[in-house]
């Protein structure tokens, strides 16, 4: 089984999902495309054929491609230059740790400038990829779920709680600001009356894993403290601010958050486009972000899209 579940399961393929390391919101560090991945076959532009399961693929590269293996070399050498300099320099080394975490599709790590699997094509073509299974020897297999769509008056108020989620434990943590939610009211199987959210609401799309239903209602009762303080809002009457362990429900909840990107794109204003733009901040500054993000949108005339937290750090997606 492939590990990571992107947003643009309904239309990727496993070529692109390893190529741009697309892994989806639970993904966080551990389950991405690149841990899946134990070998590839790759056709360089000259015809020449690699496949690194091969124990000589090294030596083969270098006798057929020496200018091309020497260029993944240096780029070794630098990336194993900065992990050094990481070990010197702590504080560096935390900077560059954050500046290496996930985004809405987890970026390329400093090791994959070398990786020939280039979604563009320009340095090879990969026909063939040995995927690993999940197991529980690699991964934790953690089947029960549940989830809740919790509703805020503002986006920096659903922003700040972003980080107790996540040290509650939450899996996953997806904002959705009162643009987003509005245009999703118009996609197929969205909530009508979504329509008419005030624009300053937002939203959190909050879920846990567990391995068994003793560890899930652990989560739960976590889950509620942090609701008692939050001051959550229901704008429509279908805001319940509840969790739900019924997959049916958890399956609905994130189709609409997967459906936000075609939502947003067809309720933009016409001769308007639509700009999609990844990047990471820590959880404990997403409010600060959103807020200077909201006031950069509105002086420059752009609205705003979702964002998503995980465990480590949170990315805001503005549309």
């Amino acid at each position: 089984m492939l590990g990571p579940d992107p947003a643009s399961a309904v239309a990727c393929t496993v070529g692109g999902v390893v190529a741009n390391n697309a892994s989806g919101a639970a993904a966080g560090t551990t389950r991405t495309a690149y841990r899946t991945v134990t070998s590839m076959t790759v056709v360089l532009p000259s015809g020449t054929i690699v496949d690194t399961a091969d124990p000589d693929a090294d030596a083969a590269l270098a006798a057929d491609e020496p200018e091309l293996c020497q260029g993944l070399l240096d780029l070794r050498d630098e990336i194993e230059a900065g992990r050094g300099a990481d070990r010197a320099d702590p504080r560096q080394a935390r900077d560059q740790e954050h500046q290496r975490l996930p985004a809405g599709r987890l970026p390329r790590r400093r090791d994959a400038r070398a990786d020939p699997a280039r979604s563009d094509d320009r340095l090879a073509r990969h026909p063939r990829l040995c995927l690993r299974g999940w197991s529980s020897r690699r991964c934790r297999v953690r089947p029960a779920a549940t989830a809740a769509l919790l509703f805020f008056p503002s986006l920096p108020a659903a922003a700040a709680a972003v980080p107790l989620f996540n040290q509650a434990g939450a899996e996953a943590v997806e904002l959705m600001d009162g643009n987003t939610l509005r245009a999703v009211a118009g996609a197929p199987g969205g909530p009508p009356e979504w329509a008419e959210l005030p624009p300053e609401t937002a939203a959190l799309l909050v879920e846990f894993r567990a391995a068994d239903d003793t560890e899930l209602a652990a989560y739960e009762r976590a889950a509620t403290r942090v609701c008692a303080d939050l001051g959550l809002v229901s704008p429509v009457p279908s805001a319940d601010n509840a969790f739900s362990r019924d997959p049916e429900r958890i399956a609905a909840l994130w189709r609409g958050r997967k459906a936000f990107v075609a939502a947003v794109g067809g309720a933009r204003p016409p001769g308007s486009t639509l700009i999609i733009e990844d990047f990471a901040v820590q959880p404990d500054r997403l409010a600060e972000a959103c807020a200077e993000l909201l006031e950069l949108q509105e002086r420059h005339g752009f609205d705003a899209g979702p964002s998503r937290a995980t465990p480590r750090t949170a990315t805001c997606t503005s549309c």
